[in-house]
């Protein structure tokens, strides 16, 4: 999500994020946190109250965002403390629908954040596919209700439609910068380490490829790194493509340091 183009989303991603690892986190809780009034806040959220340059800095640091990120977020604030327009990254201009803001950011969140959402549009591809929420709930291992609530919220981005009683994906997409954290797409990721994790006890090796190397690089070249498995991404997924599709998978990739930065050394006790 770029923050700096919708900074109520971000917040709210926040919040969701926060409510789903604990469900009786509330409002009141997060304004707390916050040190705001929790009125201020939905009239935040609501798109009752602007969002100032001050107001963003002070949030920012109450939700320890990385320097980096609120710069971002600050730069694209209007000068003289105007507001954030928002912009939540959709397949749909949502200024045209200010009045499904909140609906539509709740859905832009969970679209991301829940891995089924993707699955079931990837699903509509497979040349068995049945559009029945008991089918799908069973090739995916999820229950009923959640195929039911992802359809209808895939329903309303537009990314899924019915077309002659089939399901059938409109191949819009979702697009997010890679260089902005996201609580979305932390979610996410985490839930496809996780399934990557139960597929080492579940799923026969013939089924799956799970492999790792470590090496002492050159960290100049991380970022020429990222597009090349950007790259090696797009021409896999075409490569995969082709054919009978029968299944769904998920692909991850992960370059991540072992090694702490020297001017933060790991404790010596």
């Amino acid at each position: 999500m770029n923050i700096g183009q919708s900074a109520r989303l971000w917040l709210q991603e926040e919040y969701e994020a926060r409510r789903k690892r604990n469900p009786s986190f509330s409002l009141r809780a997060f304004a707390q946190i916050l040190q705001i009034p929790p009125g201020r806040l939905s009239e935040i959220l609501n798109q009752k109250r602007p969002i100032s340059q001050k107001m963003a800095s002070h949030l920012a640091d109450r939700l320890e965002l990385d320097p980096h990120a609120k710069r971002q977020l600050l730069s694209h604030l209007g000068r003289n403390g105007k507001t954030i327009k928002t912009s939540p990254k959709s397949v749909d201009d949502l200024n045209e629908h200010p009045s499904d803001y909140v609906q539509i950011s709740l859905d832009h969140f969970h679209a991301l954040a829940d891995w089924y959402h993707f699955a079931i549009l990837s699903l509509t591809e497979v040349e068995s596919f049945v559009s029945e929420p008991k089918w799908i709930a069973r090739r995916l291992g999820i229950s009923v209700t959640q195929v039911k609530s992802a359809i209808e919220r895939l329903e309303r981005l537009d990314l899924l439609r019915a077309i002659d009683g089939r399901w059938v994906a409109t191949n819009k997409s979702l697009t997010t910068p890679t260089d902005i954290a996201s609580p979305a797409l932390r979610s996410s990721h985490r839930q496809s380490l996780q399934q990557a994790i139960d597929c080492l006890e579940k799923v026969e090796i013939r089924d799956r490829d799970i492999t790792s190397i470590t090496m002492a690089i050159d960290k100049s070249k991380i970022e020429p790194a990222k597009e090349m498995i950007r790259d090696f991404r797009r021409r896999l997924c075409a490569f995969l493509e082709e054919g009978e599709k029968t299944d769904v998978y998920n692909l991850n990739i992960q370059l991540v340091p072992l090694t702490q930065n020297d001017r933060n050394p790991r404790s010596s006790q």
